[in-house]
């Protein structure tokens, strides 16, 4: 099982959901606390779960209360994930992008190449 609560960034969700895919087996569990966000960038955090082979086994809206993230809406959801059949994580290498909101360009979103964007 992991926990990981990542930067609200698509970068930052894909890098802290392939470290959990590489941690855990068939069946294993994680939990993702990420900040609701623009539908645009939830489908694409939505997709990379399913394409590191995992599925949503529950979702926790408002899990986790932050003062001082108003770009948040002030709270970010929890997902429960269950590892379908062997995950498979989608960054293996070196991650050297930026992972935060301040250091993302355009509107505060990363956008990491890849096949997940």
């Amino acid at each position: 099982m992991t926990f990981t609560d990542p930067p609200y960034t698509l970068a930052g969700a894909v890098l802290f959901l392939s470290r959990a895919a590489a941690a855990v087996r068939q069946g294993g569990s994680v939990f993702l606390s990420f900040g609701p966000g623009r539908p645009g960038v939830s489908v694409r955090v939505q997709w990379a779960i399913g394409g590191m082979g995992f599925a949503i086994q529950a979702l926790t809206r408002d899990f986790n209360r932050c003062l001082g993230a108003g770009v948040l809406g002030g709270a970010s959801n929890l997902y429960h994930l269950i590892a379908a059949g062997e995950p498979h994580p989608l960054v293996t290498e070196t991650f050297a992008r930026p992972l935060y909101t301040a250091d993302a360009p355009s509107r505060g979103v990363s956008r990491p190449s890849g096949r997940f964007v």
